[in-house]
């Protein structure tokens, strides 16, 4: 008899801390992803045009938009490193059926000031074009996604490139402990990096939808690399710089 008690106090107290650590470590467990094709990963990378977005989407499923946010005139404008003066909506505007597509919305200029407004204009816009489910909005401001994901927009946490010269303090431990702390809190769609952050992401991060760009691969041979990177399930999207989808040939 005493066994069994023992027995059955060792299995509820096994069970709570089970379920205590399943709590703790709710990032384990992601969202749904915005785009899962196993055979299909690759989107179309800084397409910043409506004449690009046409010809890159002849090929893609979808591709990546550089975006700029301005409360004065509530617009959104295209463009990398500056503002194009083309509006988001124009640019839609120009894709004939938006809404078969999917699009990665790099947010170059989230702040505090307008984080709110611009939410509201991306669920706008998201409405009007009927894009539900199909627009993911990253950024490296955590806090700040939040407004986009109360507006039931899909997020994406930016993962800085600890080889950067201005992160250069951190450590991998050090940075692993700064992106759970992010995912705990905000339980992104997605995060995203440069690719050759994935055998980090890999190693901490591997039941994470994970979605990468692929800067500087653009030879026949790197399309290999690219090929591996495709192969993993935890990679859900990877950015090309390529005019055609090898990988659907």
């Amino acid at each position: 008899m005493l066994t069994k008690r023992i027995f059955i106090i060792f299995f509820l107290t096994s069970s709570n801390l089970m379920m205590s650590c399943n709590s703790d470590e709710r990032y384990l467990f992601p969202p749904k992803p915005i785009y899962d094709c196993t055979n299909d990963k690759l989107w179309g990378h800084r397409v910043n045009t409506a004449k690009d977005a046409i010809i890159t989407l002849q090929n893609f499923n979808g591709v990546e938009t550089d975006v700029f946010y301005f409360n004065e005139t509530d617009e959104y404008q295209t463009g990398h490193d500056s503002p194009s003066g083309i509006s988001l909506d124009s640019f839609f505007d120009s894709i004939p059926n938006p809404s078969k597509y999917f699009y990665w919305m790099d947010f170059k200029n989230l702040s505090k000031n307008n984080a709110s407004n611009s939410a509201n204009k991306m669920r706008h816009i998201i409405d009007k074009y009927h894009l539900n489910n199909k627009v993911i909005v990253e950024s490296s401001a955590a806090d700040l996604l939040e407004y986009f994901k109360q507006k039931n927009i899909f997020t994406s946490y930016w993962i800085t490139d600890i080889s950067d010269n201005d992160f250069q303090f951190l450590n991998e431990l050090a940075l692993k402990n700064r992106i759970h702390n992010k995912i705990k809190k905000h339980h992104f769609t997605a995060i995203s990096a440069y690719y050759k952050m994935y055998p980090f992401l890999k190693k901490y991060f591997s039941n994470y939808n994970i979605h990468l760009w692929t800067n500087g691969l653009n030879t026949e041979s790197d399309k290999d690399k690219i090929r591996k990177l495709s192969y993993r399930h935890d990679v859900k999207v990877i950015l090309v710089d390529y005019t055609d989808n090898f990988l659907v040939r």
